[in-house]
Parts: C-alpha cells; sequence; structure tokens
C-alpha cells in the first residue's frame, strides 16, 4: 500500500501493508470529529515577523488532522528510512503549518514554478507534495522550531520517497510525485547538514527514475481542440492543459535541478516536450483567464520570419534542443519568453558551449548534433560575444525575484565559463591536500597573467554578481553558493597580480592607447564600479586593455591595491551570511575565513 495514498482531504488514511499501525477504523474514530472542519483557519497564535499576516490557502482542520495521522502512520510503520534519528517526528500546529505554506507560494514558487499555483490547494492536494510544500516554505520562516522541522522532514520525505520507488509503488508515476521529489532534492541538498548533502548525491537518480514512470521525457503533443474548444468546455480544457503543462514541467524542472552535477544524468536531448510556457498562462487565475492569454497569443515561427496565430499552431515553443538551435541561427531569443523557459535556454547555451570546448580540448575533428548531422561552426559562434549579450536578461527590463534569478546565473554562468568551480576551490585549499593548492595557484596565477581579457571578462562578471547579491537578492537557495563563486574569483584575480606589470591598472597593449589618452586628459585613472553596470564602452575598454582604468568594488575598495584580496574575503564573509534564509552560508563563509590572515 502507498504510504502517500492519504491524499489530504480526500482520500482514506492508509498505511503500509504488513506493518504494526492503527487500523482504518480507528484513525476514522480519531478523524471523524474533524470531516465537517471549515477550511478556514482561525489561530490565537502569535506569530513572529512576516507570518503575522497570513492570509490565503490554508489547510482545514480536518486536513491537518489527517497530515498528523499520516506522521503516526509513517513513524510506527517499518520502513528503513524512516527510524532516522534526526527524522521528523510531529508537526508544528496548524497555523504554523499553513505559514509555511504560505511563504512557499510566496517567496519560492516563482523560482522554481512547477505548482499550478491558482488550483493548488493544501487541504486536497496529496500529502507528500503538502508537507514538501511546507518543508521548502519554512526554510523562510523566523519562527524558532522552523529549522528543526525543516531538516526533519525533508529528512523523512526522502526516505519515503526513496522507499516508494524501491517499492516500484503506483504513485511514483504521478505527477504530483515528481513535484514532490524536486522540491525535496532542493531540501536535502541546500542544508548545512554534511549527511544529508552527501545522501542527495545518490538519490538524485530517482528523479530521472520518476520522470520515466511519469513518461515526462517523452514527446508530448499539446492536448487537442485546445484552440477551437467552445465557450462551454473552457473549464475541461483548462484542466486538460493543466495536466499537460505540468507534466512538462517536472521533465525541465529535474533537467534544472540535476543540472550542476558532475555527471550529467539528464541530456538535453531527453527533452521532447515543449519548454514551458509564459507566466502569464501559467499564473492564469481561471479557465476564462487562461483562455484569453492562451489562445490569443502570437509566436515567431521557429523555421520562418513570421508570426502565427494561436488558432492555428498554437503559441508553443519548441523543445530545449530545437529553442537552442533557433537561438544559434537567429542570434536573438524569441519575443515574449517566459522567465522559466529563459533561465532554460541560458543554461542549455552553457551546456552546448562547455560540451564543445571540451571536445576540441580533446582533439575531435568532428561533432555530431542530435540529429547526427555535423556541427559546422558553431564553436565559433558560441563563443561569440554577440551571442552572449543576446542572453543578457538586462534587456529585458522586467522585475520580480525570478528576473533576479535570472541575472544571478547570467553572471554566475560567465564566471564559469573562464573559471573552473574546482579549480577556485582547490586555489582556496579546500579538501585537497598542499601540494595540490600550491600546483593550483601556480597555475592559476600564470594564467590570470596570460589570459588578461579572459580574467577581466570573468571578474566583470564576479563584480555584478557581487553587487546584486548584496542589492538585489531573491532569497533564493542558491544564493550564498554564488556569492561564495564571485568572491573566491574576485579574490583569486587580487592574489594573482604581479609587479612586472607596468603600474597599478595594467599594461597598454598599444602605443596609441585610449584609455591612457583619456586619463591624461582628466590627470587621473577612470574610475570604474565593476559592482554596477557601468557604460558598456567603458566595460569593454577595461577588459580589452586593462589599463589606466581604475576598479572598485563597492564596500571593499580599489581593485588595485595590495589589501584587496583581504577585504573582498572580508566582504564575501559578511554577503554570505547575510544570505541566510537557507542557512547553508556558514560551511562557505568558513572556508573564506581560513585565509583571511
Amino acid at each position: 500500500m502507498p504510504l502517500a495514498d492519504l491524499n489530504v482531504g480526500h482520500s482514506r488514511p492508509k498505511g503500509p501493508e504488513g506493518h504494526r499501525q492503527a487500523s482504518v477504523e480507528q484513525i476514522h474514530e480519531n478523524t471523524r470529529d474533524c470531516e465537517d472542519a471549515d477550511v478556514s483557519v482561525v489561530s490565537e497564535y502569535v506569530i513572529p515577523n512576516n507570518e503575522q499576516h497570513y492570509q490565503g490557502k490554508g489547510l482545514s482542520q480536518m486536513a491537518y488532522k489527517k497530515l498528523c495521522i499520516w506522521m503516526d502512520t509513517t513513524r510506527v510503520a517499518n520502513v528503513r528510512t524512516t527510524m532516522r534519528s534526526q527524522a521528523c517526528k510531529s508537526l508544528p500546529d496548524q497555523y504554523s503549518m499553513n505559514s509555511f505554506i504560505q511563504l512557499y507560494l510566496e517567496k519560492f514558487h516563482d523560482l522554481l514554478p512547477i505548482i499550478h499555483k491558482p488550483t493548488f490547494h493544501p487541504s486536497s492536494a496529496p500529502v507528500l507534495l503538502v508537507l514538501a510544500i511546507a518543508c521548502i516554505g519554512s526554510r523562510y520562516s523566523t519562527m524558532k522550531e522552523a529549522p528543526a522541522f525543516a531538516s526533519g522532514l525533508c529528512d523523512l520525505l526522502g526516505g519515503v520517497i526513496s522507499h516508494m520507488v524501491d517499492e516500484d509503488e503506483e504513485d511514483v508515476a504521478q505527477v504530483w510525485f515528481g513535484q514532490c521529489a524536486i522540491l525535496n532534492q532542493v531540501a536535502v541538498s541546500f542544508t548545512c547538514r554534511k549527511p544529508m548533502c552527501e545522501r542527495s548525491h545518490y538519490t538524485r537518480v530517482n528523479l530521472n527514475v520518476i520522470c520515466q514512470k511519469i513518461d515526462s521525457f517523452g514527446k508530448m503533443e499539446s492536448p487537442p481542440g485546445l484552440r477551437s474548444v467552445r465557450q462551454p468546455d473552457i473549464e475541461d480544457a483548462w484542466e486538460r492543459w493543466i495536466k499537460w503543462e505540468a507534466r512538462k514541467r517536472v521533465a525541465y524542472g529535474t533537467w534544472f535541478r540535476l543540472f550542476f552535477d558532475l555527471q550529467t544524468l539528464t541530456p538535453t536531448e531527453w527533452l521532447q516536450s515543449p519548454l514551458p510556457c509564459h507566466e502569464r498562462s501559467w499564473e492564469a487565475a481561471d479557465a476564462l483567464s487562461w483562455s484569453e492569454q492562451y489562445r490569443s497569443k502570437t509566436r515567431p515561427d521557429v523555421y520562418m520570419n513570421v508570426k502565427l496565430t494561436a488558432y492555428a499552431e498554437g503559441p508553443e515553443l519548441g523543445t530545449l534542443r530545437r529553442e537552442l538551435e533557433r537561438f544559434y541561427r537567429h542570434m536573438n531569443v524569441v519575443d515574449d519568453l517566459g522567465q522559466f523557459s529563459y533561465l532554460l535556454l541560458l543554461l542549455g547555451y552553457f551546456r552546448d558551449t562547455l560540451f564543445l570546448r571540451e571536445a576540441g580540448d580533446s582533439g575531435l575533428s568532428l561533432v555530431l548534433n542530435c540529429d547526427g548531422k555535423p556541427v559546422v561552426g558553431q564553436s565559433e559562434l558560441l563563443n561569440d560575444e554577440g551571442c552572449w549579450k543576446a542572453l543578457n536578461p538586462a534587456s529585458r527590463s522586467r522585475s520580480g525575484n525570478m528576473e533576479r534569478l535570472l541575472s544571478q546565473h547570467y553572471y554566475s554562468v560567465g564566471i564559469l565559463f573562464h573559471f573552473r568551480f574546482g579549480d577556485l576551490l582547490a586555489f582556496s585549499g579546500w579538501r585537497v591536500s598542499k601540494p595540490k593548492e600550491i600546483e593550483t595557484r601556480m597555475r592559476l596565477s600564470t594564467w590570470v597573467l596570460g589570459n588578461g581579457e579572459d580574467a577581466r571578462t570573468a571578474v566583470s562578471h564576479a563584480g555584478r554578481l557581487f553587487g546584486l547579491l548584496r542589492d538585489h537578492p531573491c532569497h533564493g537557495y542558491h544564493e550564498p553558493s554564488a556569492g561564495f563563486l564571485a568572491s573566491l574569483c574576485l579574490w583569486v584575480y587580487s592574489m594573482s597580480q604581479s609587479g612586472s606589470l607596468l603600474g597599478p591598472f595594467g599594461r597598454c597593449l598599444s602605443a596609441n592607447c585610449e584609455s591612457q589618452q583619456m586619463s591624461e586628459q582628466t590627470r587621473d585613472a577612470i574610475p570604474f564600479r565593476i559592482d554596477q553596470d557601468s557604460s558598456t564602452k567603458l566595460t569593454k575598454e577595461w577588459i580589452s586593455r586593462g589599463c589606466h582604468i581604475r576598479c572598485f568594488l563597492g564596500g571593499v575598495g580599489s581593485l588595485h591595491k595590495p589589501e584587496f584580496s583581504g577585504r573582498v574575503l572580508d566582504q564575501g564573509i559578511r554577503l554570505i551570511s547575510s544570505l541566510n534564509e537557507w542557512e547553508t552560508g556558514e560551511p562557505l563563509a568558513s572556508v573564506l575565513r581560513r585565509q583571511v590572515k
């Protein structure tokens, strides 16, 4: 019997067969008093800060009691993973649970939009999904019991999910189970508990297994008749579309979640469904609003420079691979592309570029695409500056946390094009031998001095990323790691300066240096804030020449002074510590503290 068969507010609570637990009759006796409970929540608890204004979808009294029964049933069941000493034993009160769910919907949902928010209700959603959502939401809570609850619950859910996958239970093939697994993988991976982080490395394969059970990697054509549906049938069409779109988002959510793994578990070519739709359609409050958004859109055709109406061909994009190929041909992003799809396109470009670079470094003379055709000239195209600029989210002039996340990933990827993350860690001496640390420091210092333009490009990205995280955080789980990456890049560059360079501003590459002429006219070096969006011309000038432009990082000082390396570590520690919603920054900050003399 699946542990997740208890759908809050709907299904009968049951437990695994063959284990000691409360009988079905006894469970119904315990819940009989709450079957007519009102869905609204009234509480006398005093909740601190952002939880004082709780409003929105909440667990009914009956649904909350059934959650508690599920916890008790799971705890007494003889499931190997529920016997962990750190696993959650009980739930906090009803108001706290509702606050956690609300925090998820307000702060996290936009960053990974795999749940259909308009139709989600915790009183009718499957129990595992409700608990996974509450677990993520508790990371944003200021309640004193929230950290222990989040840690214990993600441990428990991880065990239950692994058990259900191993037993090949029916619910593994459900879309909601895939959503739950993705959220739990996020919760398990981004924690200060080392055993849990390490466990996430060998449970990540569950995501691929679940997607294959759901058939999310297969070709998924849009449900027929969505654009010719009659007015009375709009509700039914909307429901069919939601199920189709949710399956797509499980596949792309899995690809995104496993993107930065050392070994690629989900190739881009596995994704055979169209990219996720625009957020306006996904967040439409009702069927009529969805119909107006979805059925009236136009889009550029993938292969022709014409626009097709939604009634004729539909507003769906192609697969990620098809959209990447279109981007490489036309060097522009589809107009009005949704934020989640934009992020996927950016990361797909990053993966393609690294693959072609590694293929070239390995001496391969020919690379075939997914259709078996040779890739001709694509490596030069991917390295083209115009291609990279076309992906800059700043050109979209949008707002919101997801747009901030896009910019943060854009500059993080820009750093990783030039510095391997493993090399940056080895430079700091983290988990490597002393000879390896010395070898890495010598190699990276030599590379910085011999490849000034590439190094300065990485530093300009690191400066912008540092400024975005400090001034415009999006409260995402990735931010402490991004701050760590930016700090390491800036520190490595500052440690690699050499007295052989002419002056503190680098060296002139030509006799007629425009930067030198400009500085002579102003009788001083030109100031340049690398953590702000400075003029494009000034940025280009510094990156290409690296001389007679004085670079600053706000709160740290001049990039060219000897004390910069120590100051950037101090400010990096402060930045990482300030990004504390997920409380994952302390281990990263401790790596930087070891370098502070």
